[in-house]
């Protein structure tokens, strides 16, 4: 039976010579070079990283900017859809800027969920005054979006203020849900007998600033239109009665002569 022999070894440099100076020299920078680019790469790598983290960061900012832009524009679009027997124009701007500054003051609500409003800023978002701001406020309460408090607050000078709380109700989020306490009368003057608002302008009252003297005339019918509220009442055409009761109320003779205008229209003169 032959014997196993033991595998060759190949002799290294350094068994058939001793290493030189030069030589160990030239591993030590070789090692240095390998050492120099494995510090390069680490850092080129850790900068890459960085950069990776950093375009992360700005594509979930700019995803959470998209999604808090839909969130308005879809929470605009439930506003827009109330119907004005709920709210009129300023009501639903304060609305939208109520619910933004409450998005805003997420991380100041209190424990029993009160948020702490401040009224100019409403006001400024929305572009109407700070008392027009309260009144939409307290009206919303009586929608069933909010409730509302007011407590005295001492700051850290010392003064005393009113400081106005605000705490959102599912409503606020869900501007369908809105329940007006009475539907909302707009858009014109209520008619005395049948209790519609569909009027229309009849005549206008004019006055002399020199003599005082009272004219009334008849509208034309290309510029009748919705009676405002805010107009007073002016005699019916060819009613003795609804002109005594104009002279009544006015202090002045209604002269319930026909004058045709130019207009093709009736006017009726009265005296100071």
């Amino acid at each position: 039976m032959a014997l196993a022999t033991a595998p060759t070894r190949h002799a290294t440099p350094y068994q058939t010579e001793p290493p030189t100076a030069a030589s160990i020299a030239g591993y030590q920078r070789h090692i240095a070079e390998l050492e120099g680019a494995a510090q390069q790469l680490s850092a080129a790598y850790t900068q890459a990283r960085a950069e990776r983290d950093e375009a992360r960061d700005e594509r979930d900012e700019a995803r959470a900017a998209l999604a808090a832009r839909d969130e308005r524009l879809t929470y605009v679009s439930k506003v827009h859809r109330i119907g004005n027997d709920k709210l009129g124009a300023g009501q639903r701007l304060t609305l939208m800027a109520l619910h933004h500054e409450l998005e805003r003051k997420k991380h100041r609500i209190t424990a029993d969920g009160w948020t702490p409003v401040y009224l100019p800023n409403i006001a400024g978002a929305c572009g109407q005054s700070t008392q027009s701001v309260s009144s939409h406020l307290t009206y919303l309460a009586t929608c069933g979006a909010i409730e509302r408090k007011t407590d005295e607050v001492t700051s850290a000078n010392g003064t005393r203020r009113n400081q106005v709380y605000v705490k959102a109700r599912p409503a606020l989020y869900e501007p369908d849900e809105l329940r007006a306490p009475e539907p909302r009368k707009h858009g014109g003057r209520q008619c005395r007998k049948c209790g519609t608002e569909s009027m229309t302008l009849v005549s206008r009252t004019y006055q002399c600033r020199k003599c005082g003297r009272t004219q009334v005339e008849a509208a034309k019918p290309t510029t009748a239109r919705q009676v405002d509220s805010r107009l007073e009442d002016t005699p019916a055409e060819d009613d003795p009665a609804e002109a005594a009761a104009f002279e009544t109320a006015t202090g002045n003779e209604v002269d319930m002569s026909l004058i045709t205008n130019e207009g093709g229209g009736n006017s009726y003169h009265s005296s100071s």
